[in-house]
């Protein structure tokens, strides 16, 4: 659907395009490589990795940047290198999700278009929220947790660790 919608000149990161819109999220792992950094979503009650809309005149790891410090306050993060044969920073994953109409807000059902970047926390978490504005919760879980929200992420991770580039 996304290779369609920019096929046909559709600006994807506009948040009113009911087609599909960009959206991005951010997959942090602890020094260890063992725990995963989601939020429990204030909005949608749900457990997720820290994430949300890119702005207009941003890019898509900017984004993931400022959602993950927004949300949780971590800023000390590094973004392992995974570069295409262009040099641009390729997400861990690109996944697209129906998100289901709101009333209240009153957005008809649409989809997201949500690109998962990984990142790894740099020196412990300093700076991290128990809660934000948008997260009740801010929790580290065992990677494993992934195999259950997050299937796409969690084998593209598997993947990368056998490979040893993470």
């Amino acid at each position: 659907m996304l290779l369609r919608q920019l096929h046909a000149g559709e600006d994807v990161i506009d948040q009113t395009n009911w087609n599909g819109h960009v959206t991005v999220s951010a997959l942090v792992l602890d020094q260890e490589r063992s725990r995963a950094l989601f939020i429990r979503s204030k909005k949608y009650k749900k457990t997720l990795l820290p994430g949300g809309h890119v702005e207009v005149g941003e890019d898509l790891v900017g984004a993931a940047r400022r959602e993950l410090l927004e949300e949780t306050g971590l800023s000390t993060v590094s973004l392992p290198q995974f570069y295409d044969r262009a040099g641009n920073e390729m997400p861990l994953e690109v996944n697209t999700h129906k998100i289901a109409k709101h009333y209240t807000r009153q957005t008809p059902q649409h989809l997201h278009h949500d690109f998962v970047y990984l990142f790894v926390v740099n020196s412990g978490d300093d700076g991290l929220l128990a809660e934000s504005s948008e997260a009740e919760a801010v929790l580290w879980c065992p990677v494993s947790e992934l195999r259950t929200l997050y299937r796409r992420s969690f084998d593209r991770l598997t993947q990368i660790r056998e490979l040893k580039l993470c």
